[in-house]
């Protein structure tokens, strides 16, 4: 009779990644997270926290982990503590010992203790049944995948054939045709020298959304710019010495199609600093060469609406390569149960978790 495995779990300590980085490579080999700069980016320097990492181990070797990094959410203007669960992985030969599930509510346990209110995911295809199941997750929506195409025929081809890697290479901008600096227009935004602006456009868009994630300048800087590996290209739209909107975006491969990602979008009610931040970046993004540009974003925000008027649209289900399932466990009790509780409620985007 085959002898069952005793694991060992418990709450990662190790003073480097490298045994994370084995694991990894043992599962999803050529992965950002099999870099010692990306994991130190992502679990050691989030403005907002370390990492609550859990991992099983059979004698020396680490053959699960489950990860939570710490995120501010602003809930009816008010900053609470929350977190993202991501790169949960087990390897091959161990998994259908509950290893995941097990190391989760650990993971939890100590998000409790830390007065961590809720953690939220996008889980794929095979994790997301014991998310639900298992774990008391909520599902609570599918957050639109949105795309517009330069290209139709190209696009439609490569759609329907999927023949090559979902995620290739990064592409280089030209970026000349953005200002550095534009005083009464739009320019590169830069988080050291635009400080007082963005300041007083957080406040304004925070004041216009029931739930988000709290993006002060420390996070956008680590999100965008601190990151190993990626590059973004960050845009402000500036009229009466008032900034109105921030556009993210980044260019890389997918599936065979040169993509433009428009990472975040985030206006005030200025109609015509967003259509002109939009314009300018459709028009950028053409001369590279770029086909189609996609976005996520849920349905009930102002920025939505911007985006379906430029010509963005739903892609249809059956052409997705995963759906975007918003799901939230709550840890603790909190009179914000209900809002939390409302899809309609959130502003979610593709920069609020760690797909692109």
């Amino acid at each position: 009779m085959k002898e069952s495995i005793v694991y060992r779990l418990e709450e990662f300590t190790d003073p480097d990644y490298s045994r994370l980085i084995r694991l990894t490579e043992s599962t999803y080999p050529g992965k950002e997270i099999s870099s010692p700069e990306y994991l130190n980016w992502e679990y050691s320097r989030n403005p907002d926290g370390k990492a609550l990492i859990h991992v099983a181990s059979e004698g020396e070797k680490f053959v699960s982990q489950y990860v939570v990094i710490p995120r501010k959410y602003v809930v009816n203007g008010k900053i609470i503590e929350g977190s993202l669960s991501l790169n949960t992985l087990t390897h091959p030969m161990h998994r259908g010992n509950a290893l995941f599930p097990k190391l989760a509510e650990l993971t939890y346990q100590t998000c409790s203790l830390q007065k961590n209110v809720f953690t939220i995911g996008i889980p794929n295809a095979n994790s997301y049944p014991v998310f639900i199941e298992k774990l008391k997750f909520e599902a609570l929506g599918r957050v639109p995948f949105l795309m517009k195409t330069f290209r139709p025929k190209s696009v439609l081809w490569h759609l329907f054939t999927k023949k090559r890697l979902k995620h290739g290479a990064e592409i280089e901008l030209d970026t000349e045709l953005i200002p550095v600096e534009n005083p009464n227009g739009i320019s590169f935004f830069n988080p050291n020298q635009d400080k007082s602006l963005y300041e007083g456009f957080l406040e304004r868009f925070i004041a216009s959304k029931k739930i988000c994630s709290y993006r002060s300048l420390d996070y956008l800087r680590w999100r965008y710019l601190d990151i190993p590996l990626r590059k973004y290209h960050l845009f402000k739209s500036v009229k009466g010495g008032k900034m109105n909107a921030l556009a993210v975006i980044r260019a890389r491969e997918v599936y065979g199609l040169k993509c433009g990602i428009l990472m975040d979008f985030i206006c005030t009610e200025d109609l015509q600093s967003g259509k002109e931040i939009l314009d300018l970046l459709f028009d950028m993004l053409q001369k590279n060469d770029i086909e189609i540009i996609i976005s996520a974003m849920q349905g009930n925000s102002l920025e939505f609406a911007f985006l379906k008027k430029a010509g963005f649209y739903k892609v249809p289900e059956r052409f997705l390569p995963q759906q975007l399932d918003l799901i939230l466990r709550i840890h603790e009790e909190t009179p914000d149960y209900k809002q939390l509780m409302d899809f309609k409620a959130w502003f979610f985007t593709f920069g609020d978790y760690d797909i692109f």
